[in-house]
């Protein structure tokens, strides 16, 4: 009796064993499953999220291409249109409200952009006319390259071929390098530009070459050198 009864019980510890084993074996299955999918989801979001970035970015490049807007219009003095004295607000001011209109720009932005603008304006109010003639070469206060990409010359309709490089993405901010195809190959611009995802929707939040421009201090010190 004794010896079945050991047998028993061995046999059902085996059993309970043998169950949990194939229990811990089926979670196994289960948690690397939605490992997995979870793995899959992030992915597909990034990319999803990178191939709006790149849509985004060929609509606003095409529509820069194609529309001339300048950021920062000058206004001259009266019966002269050689020295100005200012930015031109009322031409500015309509400016920024076809910018506002293309929906590809945050407010964050637009904010950036006038300041810019009020800098420039404040320096140039203070400066002599000696560094006011517009035909005496670039101004300090203007930037010789195109703003949007830091560049002089750019590729034929450059737009069509817009990839973005070095995508990373933290709390619905994204930064990124653009890059555009060059004959047959694609060459990184490093020209470094951010989006903010508002409303599920991205939208340029800072391009690297508005940071050429300085702060009316820093004018004022060039003028002083």
């Amino acid at each position: 009796m004794n010896l079945k009864f050991h047998i028993i019980i061995l046999f059902l510890g085996f059993g309970f064993l043998t169950n949990c084993s194939e229990s811990k074996k089926q979670n196994s299955k289960v948690n690397q499953k939605e490992i997995k999918t979870d793995d899959a989801e992030i992915i597909n979001i990034i990319e999803n999220d990178s191939t709006e970035l790149i849509k985004l970015m060929r609509k606003a490049y095409y529509w820069h291409s194609e529309t001339y807007l300048p950021d920062l219009p000058l206004n001259y003095e009266k019966g002269n249109d050689s020295i100005f004295i200012g930015i031109d607000w009322n031409t500015y001011d309509k400016n920024v409200q076809i910018l506002n209109k293309t929906n590809f720009f945050t407010n964050d932005f637009i904010i950036y952009h006038k300041n810019i603008a009020s800098n420039i304006d404040k320096s140039i109010k203070k400066a002599g006319t000696e560094w006011r003639n517009i035909n005496d070469g670039i101004p300090i206060w203007a930037y010789e390259a195109d703003e949007w990409c830091n560049c002089q010359d750019f590729p034929d309709r450059y737009w069509e071929t817009i990839i973005i490089d070095d995508l990373k993405i933290n709390n619905g901010l994204a930064t990124f390098n653009l890059n555009w195809k060059t004959g047959n190959q694609y060459h990184s611009m490093n020209y470094e530009i951010t989006a903010k995802k508002i409303d599920l929707k991205w939208k340029i939040n800072s391009l690297e070459g508005f940071k050429n421009y300085k702060s009316s201090e820093e004018y004022d010190k060039l003028i002083a050198d």
